[in-house]
């Protein structure tokens, strides 16, 4: 199964370019709501392909409700939008895509691999969620949801996952695009840092590292 068009052009896309929301919107006119999908994964990944040049980003709302459809058919053999996707599922979607890729455990390695030029899916939460139903950070503090209002996010994630990219050495951020927003924001370094290091009781690597597609 082909997951999307393989891309034609040699200057990866903007932030802006090749983001894309888990929920109806303007980027996905056919997405879901925010109490029943559980896309931010395949959002994610979706992101990172795009961002980096490796796939193309769907120009129709046909185009990327199928681009969706066929990840989530790709990692998990099932087209339920209500389950979430796994670091093991989305290593299986980025391997069967063809795209090179790294699965790194620590969250400083996967910044490091972004500052260098890498786009990054990191898995994280807002709130600091336990696998023992405990949580550390209901306020999100030192994240990026602690100002979701301003950011338009509608919910602060027990786990979640997004597309980190863009690495901005003056203010030392990165471009995030969350799935569970409308369109890229900046976050600093730190806030990325909590975000992941809010999921390590689960024991979850930090994320995967898309090096930027060569140029043709």
């Amino acid at each position: 199964m082909q997951l999307v068009p393989t891309a034609t052009s040699t200057t990866p896309p903007t932030p802006s370019a090749a983001f894309v929301s888990q929920l109806k919107g303007p980027s996905n006119p056919m997405g879901g709501d925010v109490n029943t999908n559980a896309d931010c994964a395949v959002a994610s990944s979706l992101m990172a392909m795009w961002a980096t040049g490796a796939a193309s980003r769907p120009t129709t709302a046909a185009g990327i409700d199928q681009a969706f459809v066929g990840a989530r058919l790709i990692a998990t053999g099932r087209s339920d939008r209500s389950e979430p996707l796994f670091p093991t599922q989305i290593d299986h979607l980025f391997a069967d895509a063809q795209v090179p890729h790294v699965m790194e455990s620590s969250g400083v390695q996967l910044l490091e691999d972004v500052r260098r030029g890498a786009t990054a899916v990191a898995f994280g939460s807002g709130s600091g969620a336990a696998p023992d139903g405990s949580i550390t950070n209901p306020h999100a503090a030192n994240t990026w949801y602690a100002r979701s209002t301003q950011l338009g996010l509608p919910a602060i994630p027990d786990g979640h996952a997004v597309a980190i990219t863009d690495y901005q050495a003056s203010d030392d951020s990165f471009a995030v695009m969350d799935p569970l927003g409308q369109a890229p924001f900046r976050a600093t370094s730190s806030e990325v840092s909590t975000f992941i290091d809010n999921l390590k009781s689960w024991g979850y690597p930090a994320g995967v590292s898309v090096a930027a597609a060569q140029s043709h």
